[in-house]
């Protein structure tokens, strides 16, 4: 270092950060976050605009985005009418009808405290949970989902994007269950809803339940690679210029797979929670360690100039297990990175605002 300056920092894994040492976090020889990425992988409405970009062939679940309640209302009347918006009831029972059910969601939500399950019996009521002020995301609900004990249930795996944008996908997950038993006809929330949040404190709720991927879900493990591959790809344009290729990010991704083996994404979250339940604390534990331990040898070991093994692994080429990551997708060649690229992430910014601006019509 230059006499005088502070040391280099090496490894910053950053949640929030003090406009005093924003600076040296950005200057860190690894650190957790990738320019564009809070921008770009964060809000449940970038979401709905990546899809735009996805492969042909990978799970896009329908969505669109509405700008305060009446935007939402706007939306339900077109789809079911005026007197959908007249009354609340049961679940409709019309052929045709049932199946026609979403989700609506805030897109700075959290925690599952601000998602309902929506459908012309209950719009009305929903509407009125609503703010003016919010952006929302209306996402087609899936149907026939793999139950989970009698249970509806969604996958949180983990996702690792380097520098380069080589993505990785973890072998491990978690199940995170409903607290009810699964049934069409109620819209309850602890039937429907599958956030930890919302059901941890439930009567007998089993907390997370680690599940090896490959070996229990092999089918919906290799399309979870492939929608988290083409979600990368996506968003390339808008992550181009990077401070350094050892930096990354560390996503937390919930998928829903359906009784046919498609494996719906419908959530990415950057710094996703790694605090065990009471339920299943050890097994917990345990996932949560080898992960992180896995993850850091990856992204921080080659940084420093002790990546052997992890080269030798890389070596061997795309889809090989490293450290229980499974590489889904190459480095691009097209990402740029370096000091002087940092400081042209204004870039990234632009582009994907543009974006966001072109493709405003179409979500």
């Amino acid at each position: 270092q230059p006499q005088g300056d502070p040391p280099r920092l090496f490894l910053v894994w950053e949640t929030t950060c003090e406009k005093a040492w924003r600076e040296r976090h950005r200057g860190a020889v690894v650190l957790n976050r990738l320019q564009g990425g809070a921008a770009v992988l964060e809000d449940k409405a970038g979401l709905v605009y990546l899809q735009q970009r996805w492969e042909e062939g990978v799970e896009r679940i329908e969505s669109r985005l509405a700008k305060g309640r009446a935007r939402v209302e706007a939306w339900a009347r077109s789809r079911w009418g005026d007197a959908s918006l007249e009354a609340a009831g049961p679940p409709p029972a019309a052929a045709g009808v049932e199946a026609d059910w979403w989700v609506v969601k805030a897109a700075a939500g959290n925690g599952g405290a601000d998602v309902w399950v929506t459908h012309a019996g209950n719009v009305a009521t929903v509407l009125q949970r609503l703010q003016e002020g919010e952006v929302y995301v209306i996402q087609r609900y899936v149907e026939s989902p793999l139950l989970f004990r009698g249970r509806k249930f969604h996958f949180r795996c983990y996702g690792l994007v380097r520098g380069r944008l080589e993505a990785l996908l973890y072998s491990e997950a978690f199940i995170l269950s409903a607290a009810n038993a699964y049934s069409k006809d109620n819209d309850d929330e602890l039937t429907h809803i599958t956030n930890l949040a919302v059901n941890k404190h439930t009567p007998n709720h089993p907390g997370q339940v680690p599940v090896h991927l490959p070996t229990a879900h092999p089918a919906a493990f290799s399309r979870m690679a492939a929608v988290f591959s083409s979600l990368v790809s996506a968003a390339e344009p808008f992550m181009a210029h990077q401070s350094s290729p050892h930096h990354f990010e560390f996503l937390g991704l919930d998928f829903i797979v359906d009784s046919g083996g498609r494996a719906w994404l419908v959530e990415a979250n950057r710094l996703p929670g790694l605090q065990s339940s009471k339920h299943n604390t050890a097994r917990e534990d345990r996932l949560y360690n080898a992960m992180i331990t896995s993850a850091l040898r990856l992204c921080a070991l080659p940084a420093a100039g002790l990546g052997g093994v992890y080269d030798a692994e890389a070596a061997a080429g795309g889809g090989v297990l490293l450290g229980g990551w499974r590489r889904v997708r190459a480095a691009s060649g097209k990402v740029r990175c370096g000091h002087a690229e940092g400081a042209e992430a204004w870039r990234n910014a632009l582009s994907w605002a543009a974006f966001r601006r072109t493709h405003h019509a179409s979500v």
